[in-house]
């Protein structure tokens, strides 16, 4: 008797283990299509290349993490297209599953007649949590998207800006970066400048506004420094600066380095002075360095 439960338990544990990781569909794109149809799932189309080092970071992320591992392993069957490996017959004949000229991995969501349900990208600025979340609803991300896009034109607050800045990047657009800042620019012209330094409405720039993108907002922090500094973390707030400082004086020409040497406010401020003694100690060609982390 014992020795039956003691098995018993092995059995249980074993299976619970195996839940653990991701489960691939070990055959072709049809007779996955076929067990799709036989089990009543989905299924969940990963097009991979290891070229791309997204995959390999997207890779890790879904097989550590459990809830999504158990979500994928029950709703879909899980089909992997390798880009590296495939024959010109099955890239040819997977063409609609897969864009050259977005980075990889892409994620489609299929049925088991072949029917596109949704595609999305996978995008490293959000936990694989928040990703999940949309995944789960993965049959109304299209409508979700309509919603949010009309929603940025007749309800512009601050959470439908950062839902649509989510959605953006994971759905993809050429244009999703002059897309954003627009979004971003409005939605700041509408509320009092004495709220820019609030908080969430830090957040969204010190994620999302760089000098490049926003000259006119960057100038204003740079301005109300001490009032940002006031009700968010100081050092973020002056490594924000030192970033965008140090970024606009490494794209100079030596000429031009010289000159804003001498400009406001590269001779006002402190973070741009910290940001010249960095390039001085530094000076790299084309890299750019995160001081906010």
């Amino acid at each position: 008797m014992r020795y039956n439960l003691f098995i018993l338990f092995l059995c249980i544990t074993f299976s619970s283990f195996s839940q653990q990781h991701l489960q691939y569909f070990k055959g072709s794109f049809d007779q996955a299509l076929k067990t799709a149809k036989t089990q009543n799932k989905d299924i969940f189309f990963i097009t991979r290349s290891k070229t791309c080092p997204i995959f390999d970071v997207f890779n890790e992320e879904i097989n550590n993490h459990k809830e999504t591992v158990t979500f994928l392993n029950n709703q879909f069957i899980v089909f992997e297209f390798d880009m590296d490996k495939a024959s010109e017959s099955e890239i040819k004949s997977l063409k609609k599953y897969y864009n050259s000229w977005k980075g990889y991995p892409q994620l489609y969501f299929i049925d088991a007649d072949e029917n596109l349900i949704s595609d999305i990208e996978y995008s490293l600025n959000y936990s694989q949590q928040q990703q999940l979340e949309v995944w789960k609803n993965y049959e109304q991300i299209e409508e979700n998207w309509k919603l949010i896009k009309k929603n940025k034109r007749t309800n512009l607050t601050l959470e439908n800006v950062n839902r649509f800045i989510f959605y953006r990047q994971i759905i993809y657009s050429p244009y999703d970066l002059m897309q954003i800042q627009n979004v971003i620019k409005k939605y700041f012209e509408s509320i009092d400048e004495e709220d820019y330094s609030n908080p969430k409405n830090w957040k969204l720039i010190n994620e999302h506004i760089k000098y490049f993108t926003n000259p006119e907002l960057f100038d204003f922090v740079t301005k109300n420094k001490i009032d940002f500094q006031k009700k968010n973390d100081s050092k973020k707030v002056s490594g924000y600066l030192i970033e965008n400082y140090y970024n606009l004086y490494t794209f100079k020409s030596p000429e031009e380095r010289k000159k804003l040497k001498q400009e406001y406010p590269f001779n006002t401020i402190e973070e741009a002075k910290e940001a010249i003694a960095l390039y001085n100690r530094v000076k790299p060609d084309t890299t750019l360095v995160n001081f906010n982390n």
